[in-house]
């Protein structure tokens, strides 16, 4: 599966509040970091936020745009009630190694998005 249709089938585990699915995406060791509120390390840490997150709130996660640059996925979204966000993925071996909510729309924090993978990665080629 190429990496926009693993993050669309991330967006559709979210969509269905499936904490263990979700889980499963993810590698042993990897890294949530979440705007507010700290970092999560490890898969079943991050299956338990997602079970406390599921069963506090109601959260919906539309796609407006996914742009992907090799190992590198951002994804551009919006909820029902109109509140964009963007997400910044990191996919090793079909499992996710990193995951930021960066909490703003992609037109806004594009530059420093970009800027920091340019700098993991020492190039860019985002396509969408």
């Amino acid at each position: 599966m190429d990496n926009r249709t693993f993050i669309a089938n991330w967006v559709n585990l979210f969509n269905q509040k499936n904490a263990d699915g979700l889980a499963e995406l993810y590698t042993q060791d990897a890294i949530n970091h979440q705007v507010a509120g700290e970092t999560i390390v490890g898969k079943e840490n991050i299956r338990a936020m997602f079970k406390h997150e599921f069963a506090t709130a109601e959260m919906v996660c539309i796609i407006e745009k996914i742009y992907v640059d090799g190992d590198w996925v951002i994804l551009e979204w919006l909820d029902p009630l109109g509140l964009r966000g963007c997400s910044l993925f990191q996919i090793i071996n079909q499992k996710l190694f990193f995951n930021a909510d960066i909490g703003i729309s992609f037109r806004f924090c594009g530059n420093t998005v970009y800027q920091y993978l340019k700098s993991r990665t020492g190039s860019i080629g985002l396509s969408h």
